[in-house]
Parts: C-alpha cells; structure tokens; sequence
C-alpha cells in the first residue's frame, strides 16, 4: 500500500469512494463540497494499491481546516473528516498506517 496527499488528477478516486460511502453524487453537499471546496482549502490523504499500470484507492481521509476558538484565542486546527475505505480493502487494518501518514504530513506542516 502506498500512502500519500492525493493529486487533483487522482481526486475523481475519492468523489467514487465518497459516492460510495457516503452521499451520493446527485446530492447537493456532495456537489459543494467536490466543486468548490475539496482540494482548495483541505488536502485529501490516500492508501494506494497497484492494479497493473493503474494506482486504485482503497482508503482515504480528508484533512479540513478548522478555526477553533479557545479561552479568546483563534487557532486553527486539522480536522479528519470523510475517513473511508473500499469495501475490497475492509478488515486490512489500514486505517493505522493511513493516520500515521496523516500526522506525518501535518506535522511536517507545523502542526
């Protein structure tokens, strides 16, 4: 399994996974989020497998940031929505090195 922050040419992988999991295409958040928000103001982070010359996803988080405010101050915060996996990928436990991925790429980004 490769891990690593999804290209925009790769996003179509995670609006099909998201279609799968969660809402479908056809619904209005699902249009919101992939059209004007997903890949501009968060980062999507996936687990790869190779399928011949093709990488296929088989399991992702999206990293959304957050304002939160605490005791008068504002901080802003990474926060894991979306978290999914295929279910031809279900029962890998690759939701662990997924995460570790995740917090790798965070903290290279000082948080």
């Amino acid at each position: 399994m490769i891990y690593r922050v999804l290209s925009k040419e790769r996003m179509y992988q995670a609006e099909e996974l998201w279609d799968y999991c969660f809402e479908k295409k056809t619904e209005p958040f699902f249009q919101y989020y992939f059209e004007q928000y997903c890949g501009k103001d968060n980062m999507v982070i996936g687990g790869f497998d190779k399928v011949g010359e093709e990488e296929k996803l088989r399991t992702m988080l999206h990293v959304n940031p957050y304002m939160l405010h605490l005791r008068g101050q504002e901080m802003l915060v990474p926060y894991l929505v979306g978290i999914a996996t295929a279910p031809e990928a279900r029962g890998q436990h690759l939701l662990r090195p997924l995460l570790e991925t995740a917090f790798e790429v965070l903290r290279s980004q000082g948080f």
